[in-house]
């Protein structure tokens, strides 16, 4: 009996051993060294007033077309109207564009597949139209930077605007989003630093295979590796307005373009950067949200639109232990964390007060990144669906419908 105890307790040191040795020697994706991370207190926005549970969300219409899948973010013509026909597109995974028209029906309103999706280079994970022009965008481009493109005969042409930053050469790999002032100047929340080669990534895989495993060991590693980034097309002249923020994947203009607002995903929170006035280029927190913060909007009558893809995330817990994060970094894929079904869309007034959420619990509308207000209706995309979705905009002085008690969340 004593043998055994001896060989069952030499079996645990040896597993706690190798476990150690894994952890504090074994090569990590991209040679990180996971740091110790201080976030926020508290981490997270608790899920009470306008953050009550709610289901909203379960009232959207979901829209699907053949090979649609992860759309970051749907664009909007800005030339068309709810009663001739709301246009909108999307790039998905693989690169695909796709177009779709809405019309009203008995059923309520409804979006069409116009034409096939046109395939482009590499992932796009936003775009905006050019001057208004139907056929030109001005895109985000993984791994190519700010890009131009052209949609028109079934082919794609793309024309790289800048993918580095003058003065230090820095490539803009990771230009996840981006805004565009009245002047033209273009504002990009570049998320990472890793240096790569997309020639070691043929095809459209670059998305797949590089940016989520990217995001995945810098979340894990803990170290602020993004950076504010400014074109101005007048000089073309690229420059950093900030370095230094926690994977930034949304930025977005205020409505006088006298601040910025971006998020810093794994802090979940929205920052605020001044561009005019005796505060200029001072940063502060705009608001801290109940999980993951991904795209920001500007919304209607001063409002902004932010994205909580997911909630109540384990890094604020494992914030103060680098080696078992930097074990799981270097386990298989299919060990990595899975984030809750639970997801929402958020609103907020000029100073970061919450107005308004929209909420879903049961995975349906699962991870969205991104919402879009135009003419009344608000247009959702996921980088992790095959589908868009949209719904009306639910009134602000109205409770939303399906409020669930914080305490029967599990249950659903």
């Amino acid at each position: 009996s004593i043998l055994r105890v001896l060989i069952l307790s030499f079996d645990i040191v040896s597993v706690i051993t190798a476990v150690f040795l894994l952890a504090t020697f074994a090569p990590t994706p991209f040679n990180v060294e996971p740091i110790a991370i201080t976030f926020p207190d508290p981490p997270y926005a608790p899920l009470t007033g306008n953050l009550t549970v709610n289901s909203v969300l379960s009232g959207s219409t979901l829209v699907t077309a053949p090979r649609l899948k992860g759309p970051e973010t749907i664009t909007v013509s800005p030339s068309s109207s709810t009663e001739s026909g709301l246009k909108v597109s999307m790039f998905g995974e693989q690169g695909l564009f796709y177009r779709f028209v809405g019309k009203r029906t008995e059923n309520g309103y409804e979006m069409e597949q116009v034409g096939e999706p046109v395939e482009c280079k590499y992932r796009t994970l936003v775009a905006v139209h050019e001057a208004g022009e139907e056929d030109f965008f001005i895109t985000a481009n993984v791994p190519l930077g700010l890009v131009r493109v052209e949609i028109r005969d079934g082919r794609c042409v793309q024309t790289v605007i800048t993918d580095r930053v003058t003065e230090s050469g820095e490539r803009l790999y990771y230009a996840d989003d981006f805004d565009v002032a009245e002047d033209g100047t273009v504002y990009i929340a570049n998320s990472l630093d890793f240096p790569l080669d997309p020639e070691e990534f043929p095809g459209n895989k670059y998305y797949d295979d590089v940016l989520m495993d990217a995001f995945y060991i810098n979340v894990l590693e803990g170290k602020q590796r993004g950076k504010i980034v400014k074109y101005s097309p007048q000089t073309n002249v690229t420059e950093v307005l900030r370095a230094g923020v926690f994977y930034p994947n949304g930025i977005c203009l205020s409505h006088d373009e006298s601040f910025l607002l971006y998020s810093e995903n794994p802090y979940n929170r929205v920052m605020r950067l001044w561009l005019r006035g005796d505060r200029a280029g001072t940063v502060e927190t705009f608001a801290v949200l109940p999980g993951l913060v991904d795209n920001v909007r500007r919304g209607s009558n001063g409002t902004y639109w932010v994205a909580v893809p997911s909630l109540n995330h384990a890094l604020p817990i494992l914030a103060r232990f680098p080696r078992v994060r930097r074990l799981l970094a270097i386990m298989p894929k299919w060990t990595r964390m899975t984030a809750e079904p639970h997801t929402m869309i958020v609103r907020l007034d000029a100073d970061g007060n919450v107005l308004q959420s929209l909420q879903d619990l049961t995975g349906r509308t699962r991870g969205v990144t991104s919402a879009v207000e135009h003419l009344g209706m608000l247009f959702m995309g996921s980088t992790f669906n095959e589908h868009f979705e949209f719904l009306e905009v639910p009134p602000l002085n109205e409770p939303p419908r399906g409020n669930i008690e914080a305490s029967d969340k599990s249950e659903l």
